[in-house]
């Protein structure tokens, strides 16, 4: 990618989001990705970055490099989604409590927001809980039981969710609601482009009604 794709590629744009998957699939994949994060971490454009990890896509030998790119594009970063496994596993924070290893990592890197689900089993029930954590305050959201159609892009619902709430500026309860019940509902649709309206994924979050007439 050229400076002047990128540059135009980032023309009117507020917020860029960059997969962590981009950073494994191919070297011309991650040189892009990060280039295009820099341009736009230059441009003061605010950046969000999913870790998404796949360990299919990393071997052993690979796993050196790839951190190494985490510690290139999170001083880049505004908004992340991931898990405890990535921050404890992955960048090796080695802390005691979960506050404390999300707080290390927020203050390591500056990350304004930090936001993942949890998955829960229940007597044969599958649940998914969300939290989300901004400066100093942690929200979680209550468990969710769910039936699985296909589980493709229910991450991606999950964070599309929370960009919603930061973006239209809804508390931080209602924003990891939202994005909790984004994936809730994702899973009952096939493929990984799930066509939900917010008005639908609202309307569902509150009054638990799934046909609007």
């Amino acid at each position: 990618m050229t400076e002047e794709m990128m540059d135009q590629a980032l023309e009117g744009v507020d917020m860029l989001h960059i997969c962590g998957i981009a950073l494994s699939t191919s070297e011309l994949s991650k040189q892009n990705a990060l280039a295009l994060a820099k341009k736009a971490y230059e441009k003061e454009i605010a950046i969000c970055f999913d870790f998404n990890f796949r360990s299919s896509l990393n071997d052993e030998e690979g796993m050196a490099s790839l951190v190494a790119t985490y510690n290139i594009i999170l001083p880049w970063v505004t908004i992340a989604f991931g898990s405890l496994r990535d921050l404890k596993e992955l960048l090796k924070i080695a802390v005691e409590s979960e506050e404390a290893i999300v707080e290390s990592f927020m203050l390591q890197y500056n990350i304004s927001v930090f936001a993942g689900t949890h998955r829960h089993q229940n007597n044969h029930q599958k649940q998914l809980q969300g939290f989300i954590y901004q400066g100093s305050e942690k929200i979680v959201s209550e468990k969710v039981t769910y039936e699985v159609c296909d589980r493709m892009g229910t991450g991606d619902a999950f964070v599309a969710g929370i960009l919603t709430g930061l973006i239209e500026k809804w508390s931080l309860e209602k924003t990891v609601k939202f994005g909790v019940y984004s994936a809730v509902l994702a899973h009952t649709t096939v493929g990984d482009s799930p066509v939900l309206s917010k008005s639908f994924v609202l309307n569902y979050m509150e009054k638990q009604v799934d046909v609007i007439r």
